[in-house]
């Protein structure tokens, strides 16, 4: 995200959602103000990494899948906010051969687990929260975007935990 650079039409420094009065951020493009958010927690290095992890496929899925700026939503479906939440932007883990994993490869989109969903979705919900508070942007895109449903499973019992019959037997008696 340091090397990172957006063309004019896609930087956000001009266009909708922006707010009309004063900003109390030096941001003049939506990656200056995401930038200026994740400084935020530069002494928290784990939150840092995760939310950086966060916005990076944002800022891909909005630019290289959408083809749009990050602060203009685009409803639901697959090409909106919530199409976002439910796809993994970037790389797969596995061989180094796989084209997601070669860095000017085309970028690799694919189904993302409930419960990344959901660190997703309040994770950017609260960045676009923190730019409406400081007046760069108008309105939070993310508050129309529900929250992921993560269902927790029961687990299995362990079998190998389990007494015998004859054991149960003795503790019967």
């Amino acid at each position: 995200m340091e090397r990172m650079a957006l063309r004019a039409e896609l930087s956000g420094a001009r266009g909708g959602n922006r707010a009309l009065t004063f900003s109390q951020i030096r941001a003049h493009n939506d990656l200056k103000a995401l930038r200026a958010w994740l400084y935020m927690c530069e002494d928290q290095p784990k939150t840092l990494r995760a939310y950086t992890r966060e916005v990076e496929r944002f800022l891909l899925w909005a630019v290289c899948v959408r083809g749009r700026g990050v602060k203009r939503p685009n409803g639901r479906g697959p090409l909106g906010l919530q199409g976002f939440s439910e796809s993994a932007v970037g790389r797969v883990r596995g061989s180094a051969r796989e084209p997601c994993r070669r860095p000017l490869a085309p970028v690799c989109v694919r189904r993302n687990a409930p419960g990344s969903q959901k660190y997703a979705v309040r994770t950017l919900r609260a960045a676009f929260e923190w730019l409406v508070h400081v007046r760069y942007l108008a309105s939070n895109p993310w508050k129309a975007v529900k929250d992921p449903v993560v269902v927790e499973r029961e687990h299995d019992m362990k079998i190998e935990r389990a007494l015998t019959a004859s054991l149960w037997d003795r503790a019967r008696r």
